[in-house]
């Protein structure tokens, strides 16, 4: 993980605000290049988060929320598949092919993935 997208990354989650070289960290949100790619969430009371590509399915947008993905743990792996931006569980074959636009919550697809791999396994 490059530095800037750990001193990014680890900024948001202290709720810190910064700014550095194309990032820039809110107290909710965090951008590159003026584009929000993750946003903090609320529900209920209960803090939540989201990332998106914005758009723009690059290499750093991809560094960046593979970075967000690994500093939080999700059992996920993002990578790029013919052109494309897939998610895959870490334990379930399953690959979702995610587009450009669009706000994807990485904990609730992880926990949806698991009980499909729970429930393959019981039906076993």
């Amino acid at each position: 993980m490059r530095k800037i997208t750990r001193q990014s990354l680890e900024a948001f989650i202290n709720r810190e605000i910064m700014t550095s070289q194309n990032m820039s960290v809110g107290r909710d949100e965090v951008s590159l290049h003026g584009n929000p790619i993750i946003r903090r969430v609320y529900n209920d009371g209960i803090i939540d988060y989201e990332i998106t590509q914005a758009g723009w399915p690059t290499t750093t947008t991809l560094e960046r929320l593979r970075g967000f993905i690994k500093l939080m743990k999700y059992p996920l792996y993002l990578y790029r598949r013919n052109g494309r931006t897939c998610l895959k569980h870490w334990h379930h074959k399953k690959v979702i092919w995610w587009g450009e636009y669009g706000w994807l919550n990485p904990l609730a697809l992880a926990m949806e993935l698991e009980n499909e791999t729970l429930k393959e396994g019981i039906s076993k």
